[in-house]
């Protein structure tokens, strides 16, 4: 329909010589709207010539639909990376696959990233995940076309397909290009995998995504922990974390958060789009030692908990830097009026801000103007300490993980590590107790393994932290596989090095200034 209208009126516009009316409005009542009234504008009319020239006189016959809706995406493209019009038809099923239906995919999220097809995070447990896909790779290249100029919607309908399929993709991390060939299965993600004790008095909470009604869920397991378990400190892990509803983001902060204090808040040129989100229960269990995890794949939800905690001297946050995804998107699907209208609007009308005032997108912080965020951020909390804005959350502990070697790139991109797991299993009947008390003689037949597949195990054996790694992959891999996710983060998290530094800040530790103590003396 609004094609359409808008071509009717620019056909009445054409006859008469002149442009009538045009009118864009945008707010909730008269009193907040913010309108824009175009008559007679020069740069309409120049836009109705070009239209009428098109259809006239170009060499052949062009659709009314193709040109109208080129130009709605081309003026898109001008804007923010978030902002994007869908209207072509592959398009449109995967923008509806991905908001109500499963899908077979590969198991990753991806953005837009200094203009490049960039992985936001691997979803745990998926081919992707498995097959060794990080945060901040480079899609160059999804089978045999070029991601060069892709829209993200474009890229993610390539890399969807039917389970049991497999999808070839190039990967430029850190300028080594690697080779990967993943075969697509049905997506299902669990918003918590686990939780539970860290040791006698510090729980863990494992936070993938912020999904529906999943504050019910965590709430739950933060009162088990506390009223069942014995937990008098808490970890909740986001890295990995993209993000998702921002309900139940609130929710989850609100229930740290002292009621009436400020959680986020959204700015935008238009009035009836600033909010200021607070917290609206009294706090559960007080002010006891919190830590938050985070890493450059928490994203948007995880940020505005990260944010709002850290603001707030409520928690000590370790990890890297958060991704910087703070915009607000609103969705407007056309076909909603009309169904042979195809094509959906989805634009940024709001940035979110932390409660001191610090911009969570670093995106549109480019966008605006390539300058560095050089004002000055004070926490509202007792400690009323500076912190840093320019985009993303930075950690008060700032801890990078190491990128990965030569020789174990190879030895993911050869899937060697779940193909030597899938065949011992095959062959061995095991259970916990393999993975609890590991036999070095298996890590040594893993190695000949490698040897067998060309991997050059004498890279691996010069370097004590790869060794180190390459051992605990696999006594990883064969965790997850002999008892799932429980088992895996059960043998994981006595190895992770933020886990173990979360539990010295909080051993001994009362509250946060014990533990920003703790943190100004390292």
């Amino acid at each position: 329909m609004k094609k359409n209208i808008v071509l009717t009126l620019l056909m009445i516009s054409m006859t008469l010589s002149v442009i009538g009316w045009f009118v864009v409005a945008y707010g909730q009542d008269n009193k907040n709207t913010t309108s824009m009234n175009i008559f007679f504008n020069p740069e309409m009319r120049k836009f109705v010539q070009v239209l009428q020239l098109l259809k006239e006189s170009y060499y052949r016959e062009v659709s009314d639909s193709q040109l109208l809706d080129e130009a709605i995406n081309g003026m898109l493209k001008t804007l923010d990376p978030h902002s994007v019009y869908i209207y072509k038809e592959s398009d449109l099923q995967n923008f509806y696959t991905q908001t109500t239906g499963t899908f077979g995919g590969i198991g990753f999220r991806v953005g837009v990233k200094d203009g490049f097809i960039t992985v936001i995070s691997p979803i745990e447990n998926t081919p992707a995940s498995r097959a060794g896909i990080k945060a901040g790779d480079i899609i160059v290249m999804i089978d045999t076309i070029s991601t060069d100029g892709m829209d993200v919607d474009k890229a993610v309908s390539l890399m969807r397909g039917k389970p049991g399929t497999k999808v070839k993709l190039k990967i430029n991390r850190f300028g080594t290009l690697i080779d990967f060939d993943i075969t697509r299965e049905i997506i299902t993600i669990k918003s918590i995998p686990y939780y539970g004790m860290i040791d006698d008095s510090v729980g863990y909470i494992k936070l993938t995504q912020f999904t529906e009604r999943v504050e019910d869920e965590f709430y739950q397991c933060v009162k088990d922990l506390f009223e069942k378990r014995g937990a008098k400190k808490l970890i909740v892990d986001l890295r990995q974390n993209p993000g998702g509803l921002l309900n139940s983001a609130i929710s989850i902060s609100d229930i740290f958060l002292p009621k009436g204090a400020q959680i986020v808040s959204t700015r935008s040129k238009n009035p009836s789009m600033d909010y200021v989100f607070r917290a609206t229960q009294p706090i559960y269990k007080g002010f006891f030692p919190l830590v938050i995890l985070v890493d450059d794949g928490s994203a948007s939800a995880s940020e505005i908990v990260a944010g709002a905690l850290q603001d707030w001297d409520r928690a000590l946050i370790l990890g890297d830097t958060t991704y910087g995804k703070g915009s607000v998107q609103s969705v407007i699907d056309f076909s909603k009026n009309d169904k042979k209208d195809k094509g959906i609007l989805k634009f940024t009308t709001a940035r979110y801000f932390t409660p001191s005032g610090r911009s969570i997108d670093r995106e549109l912080i480019k966008y605006e103007n390539s300058q560095i965020d050089t004002n000055k951020y004070y926490t509202l909390g007792e400690l009323n300490r500076e912190v840093s804005g320019g985009g993303g959350i930075i950690p008060d502990f700032v801890y990078q993980e190491r990128f990965l070697s030569k020789v174990e790139i190879d030895i993911l991109t050869k899937q060697a590590l779940m193909e030597f797991v899938s065949k011992y299993l095959s062959k061995n009947k095991v259970g916990e107790n393999f993975v609890l008390n590991f036999d070095k003689k298996v890590f040594d037949e893993y190695l000949s393994f490698l040897v067998e597949k060309n991997v050059n195990v004498d890279d691996i054996k010069k370097d004590t932290t790869v060794l180190k790694n390459v051992e605990d992959q696999l006594l990883y891999e064969f965790a997850r596989e002999i008892g799932g996710e429980n088992l895996f983060y059960r043998v994981y998290l006595k190895k992770d090095f933020l886990v173990n530094k979360s539990l010295d800040f909080l051993k001994g530790s009362k509250d946060i200034k014990d533990m920003f103590f703790k943190l100004n003396k390292n």
